[in-house]
């Protein structure tokens, strides 16, 4: 079984030189890939003549998240891709090791992630998928270990447990599964794409499995690529929150959702 680890990004030049040398460090085995979305910094020239084990795959546009790894991924033939965000890193070799022992090992295990570890404070879990993802009664995400301002990093998150969805931090997926969703909705163009995918698989085969891996850990600064009060980012996030509760629910239970998210919102 081949792993690789796929890298998005667009002018993360000063990311880069942070992180890429841990990652190369902390995930022997792996082929590396860097997915530029066309940046104008000088990432590919310091990436070229620093790192040139790492595989550039050069975009002709900036594409975002969605289509971004869509398009990478064409070009990737390894069996298991980890999408590894630019403000994120493995600081230990054994994170790396503990995501492949468990895609070798359970030929269920279709999507993983490794604890989301904020980078800034080791103590607590980051926002962006904490401990594994999961989806309440109204559609709204939620993570294990991080909700608003209740931070909770006790040991019974360190166990490897079934979730709903995966963070996008750090996307563990077999090649294969990848595929035969068509890869992440490019409509989305970034956030919550990560949750959809996962929804989808869920809703294509629900015997897959997406779990987070206990042992296994990354570091991630959060808000790296996109502020947190960021106006762009906060219009898709309501937007593809809707469209994903579109795409996925039943109409059945979609109308009565969208009710009470409207109530939610006046």
């Amino acid at each position: 079984m081949t792993f690789a680890v796929a890298i998005l990004n667009h002018n993360g030049s000063i990311l880069l030189k942070r992180f890429i040398p841990k990652v190369i460090e902390n995930c022997q085995g792996a082929l590396i890939y860097l997915i530029d979305n066309k940046s104008s910094d000088d990432s590919i020239d310091f990436i070229s003549k620093n790192h040139p084990e790492i595989n550039i795959i050069r975009l002709n546009a900036n594409y975002g998240y969605a289509r971004g790894y869509n398009e990478g991924v064409k070009l990737i033939n390894e069996d298991v891709i980890i999408f590894l965000n630019n403000d994120a890193v493995f600081l230990d070799n054994q994170s790396y090791n503990e995501i492949y022992k468990t895609f070798k090992s359970n030929d269920d295990i279709s999507i993983a992630q490794p604890r989301i570890i904020d980078y800034n404070d080791h103590n607590k879990y980051e926002y962006a998928g904490a401990s594994g993802g999961y989806i309440d009664l109204l559609g709204y995400p939620f993570c294990r270990g991080r909700i608003i301002n209740n931070v909770e990093s006790s040991e019974k998150y360190k166990t490897t447990r079934e979730i709903f969805w995966a963070s996008g931090a750090c996307f563990v997926i077999r090649r294969k599964i990848f595929n035969k969703l068509n890869g992440f909705d490019t409509d989305f163009f970034c956030h919550m794409e990560e949750i959809d995918l996962c929804w989808r698989l869920k809703n294509l085969d629900s015997e897959k499995k997406i779990v987070t891996i206990g042992k296994s850990k990354v570091f991630h600064i959060g808000g790296g690529t996109m502020q947190y009060d960021n106006p762009n980012k906060n219009y898709l996030n309501f937007r593809n929150s809707i469209m994903m509760l579109i795409k996925n629910l039943p109409l059945s239970y979609l109308f009565p959702v969208m009710f009470f998210r409207y109530l939610s919102d006046l």
